[in-house]
């Protein structure tokens, strides 16, 4: 399948820099990063522009993609938010040409009349959608592939795709009607299969692999490195509060199930934590705070220190937390031993107290690992918590 051999490229550039891999992942998708951008950004120059981004952007991240099983997904995600960020300072323009684009009328029998009303809007609609929903109609309708391929890609049942492509469609539906356009689940599927691929112009391929596989670092143009900027902190953004909202849950789940024995350990619990944050050598600033975590966390390979340091001091919740990042790390932790840690300048989120901090892991052997750690400072607590990290 398609995406298995993805995953193939991926690991080989990823490993030892392939450039043969790496064009052929960019032809094997150049047309469907290509038609969503174009949809977003609505010409042809700011879509080669997005897709040039989302390539880039693929490269700087190929290794941390390895564990993924179908890069589709995550391209519709990077494709939707580099041109979220191109498309900011133009959105009153694109309403008020959207508007007099929905004043025609619509014919339910023909996909090309249905797919004129719905084009327009079709990217705003999926935006509706949570990411699960969007990977799956674009593997489904986007990429035309069956449901049975689509269901073996997400890990899913092929009746369960089938049902969570029918409750995506019907959430589209009542969006579009909203909007004027009064269609069927069915017509709206068969527009967007014969529509939503559009032949990307035929020398972007080639110029699209050769800029990327540099990372960004050959010559591109100003407004594309701003793009690149803007798209990663989109994406850091949505991981970061992802992270926040499942960390919320499981605090609020906690909370309902036992109340009392909650109270009495957060009561108990507060005289040593303040002992901790009072400490020294406690971490005072944002990058302070994320050099130690990665060095805690990946080069001395101590879960529980990080805990005891940079996890709620609730013992229901360290414990919860030891469990799901062990399962989630296989059951054991490789410590980077001698490793090297350097956190750069931290960026605060403008709506919430959480802090995005990017890290270098220079190991011994002089290899660099980047990654991005999420956090807040809770002055209730008197400490820094770990959210998540990318």
């Amino acid at each position: 399948m398609t995406d298995v051999n993805d995953m193939t490229l991926i690991q080989e550039y990823a490993d030892r820099d392939s450039e043969p891999a790496f064009a052929g992942l960019v032809d094997r998708h150049i047309h469907f990063v290509y038609s969503v951008a174009f949809r977003y950004v609505g010409n042809s120059t700011d879509a080669q522009e997005v897709t040039q981004v989302v390539f880039i952007i693929l490269a700087k991240k190929a290794a941390s993609l390895r564990q993924r099983t179908t890069l589709t997904g995550w391209l519709y995600e990077a494709t939707r938010m580099a041109a979220a960020a191109l498309v900011r300072t133009k959105l009153r323009q694109q309403a008020r040409e959207q508007k007099a684009y929905m004043q025609s009328t619509l014919n339910d029998s023909d996909t090309s009349e249905v797919w004129r009303q719905l084009g327009p809007v079709l990217e705003e609609a999926m935006n509706r959608l949570n990411e699960r929903e969007r990977a799956l109609l674009a593997l489904r309708f986007f990429e035309n592939k069956t449901a049975a391929e689509t269901a073996a890609l997400l890990g899913i049942r092929e009746d369960a795709a089938h049902k969570r492509a029918a409750r995506a469609l019907e959430k589209m539906r009542r969006f579009f009607l909203k909007r004027g356009i009064d269609s069927t689940t069915a017509i709206i599927a068969g527009a967007i299969s014969a529509n939503a691929l559009q032949v990307a112009p035929v020398a972007l391929a080639k110029s699209v692999t050769a800029v990327a596989i540099t990372k960004g670092a050959a010559t591109v143009s100003g407004s594309t490195l701003t793009l690149i900027k803007g798209a990663l902190k989109i994406m850091a953004w949505t991981k970061a509060k992802t992270a926040i909202v499942a960390g919320s849950v499981v605090v609020l789940t906690t909370a309902v199930v036992t109340p009392a024995y909650i109270h009495f350990h957060r009561h108990s619990d507060l005289t040593s934590n303040s002992t901790i944050a009072s400490s020294a050598d406690y971490p005072k600033t944002a990058d302070q705070a994320a050099k130690a975590m990665v060095e805690t966390l990946f080069v001395k390979g101590d879960i529980n220190e990080f805990a005891d340091k940079f996890v709620d001091p609730n013992p229901i919740l360290r414990k919860l937390f030891i469990e799901n990042f062990m399962r989630g790390s296989g059951g054991r932790l490789h410590p980077m031993s001698g490793a090297q840690v350097v956190a750069g300048k931290p960026e605060k989120s403008p709506d919430s107290n959480i802090w995005l901090v990017p890290c270098k892991i220079r190991s011994k052997g002089g290899a660099i690992r980047e990654c991005q750690i999420q956090l807040e400072w809770n002055s209730e607590s008197n400490r820094w918590i770990f959210k998540s990290v990318s």
